[in-house]
């Protein structure tokens, strides 16, 4: 098969911008390591190194939480991270909280401490407040929808209108008349 000089040169053409391409993410994901590194470093006032350290100690950190979750929601409570004055991931359990945090890791940048619900209480509580508010909400809404809440003096305020029969303006769009 025979090419010709044109061909070849697009080819040649394609492969070196491909390489660079490769070249060039290669080399932005490396700056953009390090600029995450060096931002961290100059907040925290620490070395780069160190940085990039805590930075994976947190994205382990992580990892860690949703593994404890998983295995042991009726005790684990939660999990965050110090930055200063000392770099330190704290682990929360209902209970026994070193004996907990031993079955998971023994690395001396994470420490244990007592919380009085587990996380997994806390989200049942939240989600079944949740469904209260709703409720309560629609009922309000729904009991309230025309009053004129707060209303201001006399003389100031909505109107009553042909289109909207003494409903507040919110309403008129809400409640078209037939």
């Amino acid at each position: 098969m025979k090419t010709s000089s044109g061909s070849r040169n697009i080819l040649t053409a394609s492969v070196t911008l491909l390489a660079a391409s490769a070249i060039f993410n290669l080399n932005a994901a490396t700056q953009n390591r390090d600029m995450v590194s060096e931002k961290y470093a100059d907040t925290y006032r620490t070395s780069t190194e160190e940085a990039t350290q805590r930075i994976a100690a947190s994205r382990d950190a992580g990892r860690l939480q949703q593994r404890i979750a998983t295995e042991n929601p009726e005790t684990f409570a939660g999990l965050y991270i110090e930055h200063s004055p000392e770099f330190q991931i704290v682990v929360l359990f209902t209970k026994d909280p070193e004996r907990n945090l031993a079955r998971y890791t023994q690395s001396r940048l994470y420490s244990a401490r007592v919380a009085p619900r587990s996380l997994e209480t806390l989200r049942a509580a939240q989600e079944k407040n949740g469904r209260t508010a709703v409720e309560i909400g629609g009922a309000f809404r729904k009991r309230n929808r025309h009053q004129n809440v707060g209303s201001p003096a006399p003389g100031i305020g909505w109107q009553k209108s042909e289109r909207g029969a003494g409903k507040p303006p919110c309403c008129n769009r809400l409640h078209q008349d037939p």
